[in-house]
């Protein structure tokens, strides 16, 4: 009974337009579950993925490939980087549940994340295995430098290479 209660109420938040426009940019029908407007555009949070609406265009952004974001209440601003390095941002009215929505699915679809020292002060990295939380997909690994970290480092290239295979062997 949840699960229809919940359908239900994601499903009425769109209009009968923006549900066949938002089903076909994904290839099915989906269950939001959470809707924000604003700055003409329209943000639609589902299981697996968000999509943001402008001029009735259709952007489907699968949440394991979000690299960063997040709401910035001052400004009513949602903004997220792409893995990429594409980053996006869409001023809203009231959020309602999305802010919290998106925070926790981009949580969702990370398996695993550690970080890592790189040796003689060559900085940091941080390592994550993400997948879609919606589908049973390979994890798809990436490598994140904090700070300056030079990734063409051959150094700082071979720790990311052996603790990812590492990584592999756990969780794949």
């Amino acid at each position: 009974m949840r699960s229809f209660f919940r359908r239900s109420t994601g499903r009425s938040l769109l209009e009968p337009d923006e549900l066949t426009g938002l089903d076909a940019a994904v290839g099915k029908a989906v269950d939001p579950l959470a809707v924000a407007r604003g700055d003409g555009a329209l943000v639609v949070a589902t299981r697996g993925c968000m999509a943001v609406s402008r001029e009735g265009r259709w952007q489907v952004v699968p949440w394991d490939e979000i690299l960063n974001g997040g709401w910035d209440a001052p400004s009513t601003t949602l903004r997220w980087s792409l893995l990429d390095g594409t980053r996006e941002s869409v001023q809203l009215g009231d959020p309602a549940e999305l802010p919290g929505v998106f925070i926790e699915r981009i949580q969702a679809s990370i398996v695993v994340q550690k970080r890592f020292e790189i040796p003689g002060e060559l900085g940091t990295i941080v390592i994550s295995g993400r997948r879609n939380p919606a589908r049973a997909d390979d994890l798809r690994w990436m490598v994140q430098p904090i700070g300056r970290t030079d990734l063409a480092d051959p150094e700082v290239r071979r720790v990311a290479t052996a603790e990812t295979e590492n990584l592999k062997r756990e969780y794949e």
